[in-house]
């Protein structure tokens, strides 16, 4: 999730995102979310979690396999 600013890659949180299409959606409303999407360079599924909440979802954590040599 890099923001193209200038040809510089821009590293910027899932928060910041999210706060950045809701802003871009209310003030301009008319915008598709296709449009966002490519705006701003994510998924359209991304865009949609953004304007239903203002929060990201928190992070599932990873369920590993138990390595051989600890059974």
């Amino acid at each position: 999730m890099a923001a193209v600013n200038g040809g510089l890659m821009e590293k910027r949180s899932r928060v910041e995102l999210f706060e950045q299409i809701r802003r871009a959606r209310r003030f301009d409303a008319g915008v598709s979310i296709r449009e966002l999407a490519k705006r701003f360079d994510t998924h359209r599924r991304t865009v949609r979690e953004a304007l239903a909440s203002p929060v990201p979802p928190a992070r599932k954590p990873v369920v590993r396999a138990c390595p051989v040599l600890d059974r």
